[in-house]
């Protein structure tokens, strides 16, 4: 299977996805810019009361409140939302969820760089005195911590996705009956199989979730009614 990397045909959507969070995160960076302004400066958080500042300079706590307290939540909570909006969207589209969250996760990390060189420069301004600015301050830091917190959560998402069916599906409809099996990926098929050669094969499967429906099956009351004492016997052979 070749590992080549695939774009997604999904990438112009998840492009202006990230286009529309990043305007939104500048637009609050930006607010800043106006705290020396003699104007009350109102800031929002998620999930925390308002940054509210007025006549203040930008240093000691304020300055504290910008880097430690601000962009980092609403980077967090953006990138989780557009990262399951992804993976929903290449569901529904009926294309491999692993290209779209490669390209978001990509994409994601990219916009970090840009959120945090604005505020960069926004720091710089408000430390500067309208006429000489110091240099920005480095940024590394932050963007690191960041981009691994995107790169996990891509993580967690593919796996979400990626999780391989059982092998093995079956219905059972009395002691008497044929068992249907069939492949997950394919049509099932009804085959005259006996209960105890399905708990063998099932057994040298390895398949841990076929197993867990299996035994979830003989410890029904009314299976374990129409087995009667095989019942026992078959979940100590699947539980071994």
């Amino acid at each position: 299977m070749s590992s080549e990397r695939r774009i997604s045909p999904l990438n112009p959507r998840l492009n202006r996805f990230i286009q529309e969070t990043q305007s939104e995160l500048f637009q609050l960076i930006d607010k800043w810019r106006f705290l020396k302004s003699g104007y009350r400066l109102v800031i929002p958080r998620p999930n925390k009361t308002d940054i509210c500042y007025e006549g203040v300079a930008f240093s000691g706590s304020v300055r504290d409140a910008f880097w430690n307290d601000f962009i980092d939540p609403y980077i967090k909570l953006r990138s989780l939302a557009l990262i399951e909006k992804t993976r929903e969207l290449a569901v529904e589209c009926n294309l491999p969820t692993d290209d779209a969250l490669n390209d978001i996760g990509d994409m994601l990390c990219g916009m970090v760089i840009r959120i945090y060189d604005r505020m960069a420069e926004t720091d710089r301004i408000l430390r500067g005195d309208g006429m000489t600015f110091p240099p920005k301050i480095d940024v590394s830091r932050h963007i690191q911590f960041m981009q691994e917190v995107i790169i996990s959560e891509v993580s967690v998402e593919k796996m979400k996705t990626d999780k391989p069916g059982s092998k093995y599906e079956f219905n059972f409809h009395g002691a008497n009956s044929p068992v249907q099996i069939g492949d997950g990926n394919t049509q099932s098929q009804t085959i005259n199989m006996t209960i105890h050669q399905l708990v063998e094969e099932i057994a040298k499967s390895g398949d841990t979730e076929a197993k867990s429906k299996l035994i979830a099956l003989l410890q029904n009351p009314v299976v374990k009614t129409l087995l009667g004492a095989a019942a026992e016997i078959l979940l100590s052979q699947l539980l071994k």
